[in-house]
Order: C-alpha cells, then structure tokens, then sequence
C-alpha cells in the first residue's frame, strides 16, 4: 500500500508539468480504485508538442512490465496494440493537441484489480474536457461521460479491465429529453417506434446503427443569442428520440450525452427540430463555461419560447405536430398536403405525422387540429 501511495504521488507532480515546459498542456487525470484500498492516479491530456509515443521531455516515462494477477496495477497502453509505442505501458499519456482548440484523443487503460473485488474510477477534467470511459468487454457494454470532478462504481470486474477512454477538448455536452405530439400514445405514456419496428428506419438511413427504441431522427442545435444575428453561435447535429423521449447521439454509444465541439462556451440555448413538428427553441440556456448541460422539454410549456408547446398529458408536454410542409407553419397548406397523401403505406413521409408509417385518417385530424395554434419559430 506505501509503495502505491508514492506512485499517486509521483504521477501527481508529474500531471503539474505545464510550470517546468514551455509548452501549454491540458491534463486530465483519473483515479483507479479497488475496495481492497489500492488507489492509483494516471494522467492522460494534451500539448502542443506531445507525439503517440512517450516523449521525455514532457515527463512521460515506460514503466515495468505488468506484474501477475493478484497484484494491483493500473497504465497506459498504446491504443494500436500492434504499434505498441508506449512500450510495456506509461501512468501519463500526453497526445498532441492544441489546449485552446477543439479535438479529440483516444487512450487505452489497463487495470488489474488485484486483491480486490470491485473496482471503481474518478477523474478531475477541466473545464471544456469531457471523458467517454467504455467498457466494452463487459455484458452488457458500459459507457460513462465524465465533466467535472466526480467518480463512478464499476462494480464487480475480472482480473484484467480495459476501459477505451476518449478525451474530447472544449466541448459542450447535452443531456436532453423531448415528446412528439404526432407518436406519442396516452395510453403508455410513450411514443410509437413503428418506423423502427417495421424497418422504415432502416430503409431511409441505411448501414446505420439505430438505438432500440428509435421513434424518428431529429435536429438539435445550440444556439447564441447575440445582439447582431450575424454573430450568432450555432452548433447543430442529428440526433435520434426514443420512445421514452430521450435524446441520442446519431452514433454509438447511445447512452451518452451530446458532443457539441465548442471552444467559446458562451451562454447557448437548446432548440430541436423535427420534419414534421413546429421546431421549438428552450427558454433554459446552458451558462458560460458550464461544459454539461440538461434540457427536459416535457416538464414544462414554460421551456417552449413562443409557446410552441402541446399539451400531452398532465405535467406532461411535447413538441407541436403538424407542419407536414416544412414552412414552420401549420396552416391550411399542410391540411392539403396531408390529405392528398392520404392512402400512402410503408413510407418515411412528412405526411406521416403520427409516424406508424402510413398516412391515413389520423394524420390529417392531427394536422386540422393543430391549424391556427400559437407558434414562433426559432
């Protein structure tokens, strides 16, 4: 145990590196645990001036071969195991990146959990740095995001845990919830997946990963709202809604929040668009320099600026449907659209508005009802 605690040490100064180089470095450092009490910190980051092997200079150093099972270890591999340009591992991974620009770096940790059973991580991120931590050789896979300072249980691992670490720099993070008012279903409380189940989906985005529960792909942008129009920042990307409302990524893994590069961390605000719901932006913005921030759209018509919200069931709210044009208006026009589309089936249709895959009789009620409702967009 003495000798573990003088690692932590060790590795400690090390991570303060940025006041002996002229070079500036972004740390980030993790802390690896057992309930057997061994602790270890490693320090992953970037500079300037770091290459994908280990550079001296910046105090990175190979350390010895890892011992057997039953002894507490924790490093460093290169993540292209058959390059191996970390050697027989390092306790700091420096990448070269520049610590004012957006940028992502993959790192490859090893632990042995050694004389303990459960084995637990926590981190100290800096400001704009985000952490996807993967344990993909678990059943089932599991991923961690990680901003901040916190920690996370691992709970009960093999002797030999890899955790995929990828470090993304100045970014804002998005963890959001939303209902369409076209699928969602009073009677369960969810949304319908029937363009997921009956393979729509699939068809309209082929070889694309598709969440399990997938109601429909939507729009997601962070926006600024500056004096001059021009200077506005806007961060936009795909996303997917499943049918509990939650807010994926486009890609895998699907229970992480939203990466959006932005190095500016201003005070941005949520909006979300879909093609045949009125888009929505939200009352509620992220503040300046908060990497992490979270939007639930149902808990209140008060996050809807304009008052594009729909009511959907007590306490419960969601974005309009109707807009089967796409002119940001329900009007008389989308009544028509969707009436002469009436009769289509197995189609990815903005006329298809309750999204079962088919444009009948509901659609265009849903769409009648909607005309002359209260809107701004975004």
């Amino acid at each position: 145990m003495r000798f573990r605690s003088v690692i932590a040490v060790i590795v400690m100064c090390m991570v303060r590196v940025p006041a002996a180089h002229s070079q500036p470095m972004l740390p980030a450092p993790f802390t690896v645990s057992t309930d057997a009490g061994d602790t270890l910190m490693v320090c992953a980051g970037i500079a300037p001036g770091a290459s994908s092997g280990i550079d001296d200079s910046l105090g990175e150093a190979e350390i010895p071969p890892p011992p057997p099972d039953g002894i507490f270890d924790a490093r460093f591999a290169d993540p292209d195991t058959t390059r191996r340009a970390l050697g027989e591992g390092t306790w700091i991974d420096l990448r070269t990146g520049d610590p004012a620009g957006v940028g992502v770096q993959h790192h490859l940790l090893l632990c042995r959990r050694g004389a303990g059973t459960t084995v637990a991580i926590s981190w100290d991120l800096p400001s704009g740095v985000a952490a996807l931590v993967e344990l993909r050789d678990v059943v089932p896979p599991r991923s961690i995001m990680a901003t901040g300072r916190g920690s996370a249980p691992l709970g009960t691992m093999g002797p030999l845990i890899t955790m995929h670490i990828t470090l993304h720099y100045n970014v804002r993070l998005l963890t959001a919830r939303m209902m369409l008012e076209g699928p969602f279903e009073p009677r369960t409380g969810r949304m319908r997946t029937s363009l997921r189940a009956s393979g729509i989906l699939a068809e309209r985005f082929p070889g694309r990963s598709l969440p399990a529960k997938a109601v429909d792909s939507i729009g997601v942008e962070l926006r600024g709202l500056a004096a001059e129009p021009d200077a506005e920042e806007r961060l936009a990307q795909p996303a997917w809604l499943t049918e509990d409302g939650t807010v994926c990524p486009f890609d895998p893994p699907f229970d992480a929040p939203l990466v959006f590069p932005d190095p500016l961390q201003h005070e941005l605000y949520p909006a979300f668009f879909h093609r045949n719901h009125l888009a929505v932006l939200c009352t509620r913005p992220i503040p300046a320099g908060v990497t992490a921030g979270e939007c639930d759209m149902t808990s209140g018509s008060e996050l809807y600026d304009g008052g594009n919200a729909a009511r959907l069931a007590p306490s419960l709210w969601g974005l309009r449907v109707g807009d089967a044009d796409g002119d940001g208006l329900i009007g008389t026009w989308d009544r028509t659209a969707v009436r002469t589309a009436v009769g289509r089936a197995r189609v990815y249709d903005r006329c298809d508005v309750d999204l079962n895959g088919g444009v009948g009789a509901t659609d265009l009620a849903l769409v009648r009802r909607g005309i002359g409702a209260p809107m701004k967009e975004p």
